[in-house]
């Protein structure tokens, strides 16, 4: 999957996979260690790494080939930006 993915298949509503917009459990647990360890990483934060990738059902391969940008972007949407228009009152209390 590249980055120019259409919005259509990062539907909120893929009941098909339990862990969406991730493709797998493994790349969940990846990036949930990236962003809340703290942008400083610690040695109490590397062994939670390894907790991680050592568990009997981690697979490099699975974390490989995961698109980060289109799980990032997917994670940031909110399901009303389609609804409501957002350039009209984003910038208002600019200046």
């Amino acid at each position: 999957m590249d980055t120019n993915t259409p919005a259509k298949c990062l539907s909120i509503s893929d009941s098909e996979n339990p862990f969406f917009p991730y493709q797998n459990e493994n790349s969940m647990w990846i990036e949930d260690w990236y962003w809340n360890q703290g942008a400083q990483k610690s040695k109490e934060s590397f062994c939670k790494l390894l907790d991680i990738i050592g568990t009997k059902g981690f697979h490099l391969e699975h974390v490989g080939k995961t698109n980060w940008q289109v799980v990032d972007k997917a994670l940031g949407q909110n399901q009303f930006n389609d609804q409501l228009n957002v350039e009209n009152w984003l910038d208002e209390d600019n200046g």
